[in-house]
């Protein structure tokens, strides 16, 4: 099975999604998560996006399927033709790879995901900072997607009013029928995928030698950080 790294890239009206974005995702942002893939792995490279062609050298396209425009499209990562035969790891285009992602790819299971933090009485769930499945769990994961499409409003009114992914995620994951066809990250390859947030205590210059992804979820994002940080000098 192929290992591939997925990421999406929603443009150019990205800015609707959430109003308190400051800032929009470029293609310069899926250029360097394909550095850093190619970099630590030989794992291909694919971005789901609404751009027509993304004219990048080495990076698969999947184009986004009648998109939404909203935390929606996010849900397409479970599609058949996007998983059909590989191995994913899915990150945001705000993820660092900063170590061999080949044991990673080596974990067993069907999902293997970062574990929520920042909030104690949430440990217990899933968080969208990195998630590493096969086909068989995405294509149920779209086939439930499809079957509920009101569970999309419930994660809506629980999410200030705009639609959430991890909400919908942490639903669906958190059925009886399916908690125990995935596992944390931090059970299976302890201190691989970090919080830059929590993990790390935002500290730029603090890269743990077993840390392999870093996400920057929240604020602040890469470039934010310090020019001659750690960090920052290897987002290039």
């Amino acid at each position: 099975m192929k290992n591939t790294v997925l990421s999406v890239l929603f443009t150019p009206k990205e800015g609707v999604i959430l109003e308190e974005v400051k800032w929009r995702y470029t293609l310069e942002w899926a250029e360097k998560l394909m550095r850093q893939t190619q970099l630590h792995s030989d794992a291909d490279f694919a971005l789901l996006t609404n751009l027509v062609d993304p004219h990048i050298d080495g990076m698969i396209h999947f184009p986004l399927i009648n998109p939404d425009l909203s935390w929606k499209d996010t849900n397409q990562i479970w599609r058949p033709d996007v998983t059909e035969g590989r191995r994913i790891l899915w990150m945001g285009l705000d993820n660092m790879i900063v170590g061999s992602l080949d044991p990673i790819f080596a974990l067993e299971g069907e999902m293997v995901i970062a574990r929520e933090v920042g909030w104690p009485q949430q440990m217990h769930v899933p968080n969208y900072g990195a998630v590493l499945y096969d086909s068989r769990i995405a294509t149920e994961l779209h086939e439930y997607d499809r079957a509920n499409p009101k569970l999309w409003d419930q994660c809506r009114k629980f999410h200030h009013g705009n639609y959430s992914d991890l909400e919908w995620m942490q639903r669906a994951l958190m059925q009886e029928q399916m908690r125990s066809r995935w596992s944390f990250f931090d059970e299976k390859l302890p201190g691989s995928v970090l919080s830059f947030n929590f993990d790390l205590d935002r500290n730029p210059d603090w890269i743990p030698d077993d840390a392999r992804v870093i996400y920057m979820h929240g604020r602040p994002k890469q470039h934010h950080l310090p020019e001659d940080s750690k960090l920052r000098k290897l987002w290039v």
